[in-house]
């Protein structure tokens, strides 16, 4: 009972949240070159690294660095 349970709000809550990733998704990708999503690192159970897919929140082709800081690098 509780498997069905769960699975039923399992295609409950993707049904709803489908809608907002599917905006979200085209707006990164109408707003900037390259992929909506990307796979980042995480560390886990034990110090195990599992890969998590986020959406992208900078452009491509920005360094390591991040925006703020460029400001300060372009003073020195």
């Amino acid at each position: 009972m509780k498997r069905l349970f769960d699975f039923i709000l399992a295609l409950v809550a993707t049904s709803i949240l489908l809608v907002p990733i599917a905006v979200t998704t085209m707006l990164v990708r109408l707003t900037s070159k390259g992929p909506a999503l990307y796979w980042s690192g995480r560390v886990g159970n034990n110090n195990q690294i599992f890969r998590m897919q986020k959406f992208r929140s900078m452009k491509v082709d920005m360094s390591f660095v991040g925006p703020h800081l460029h400001y300060l690098i372009k003073m020195i």
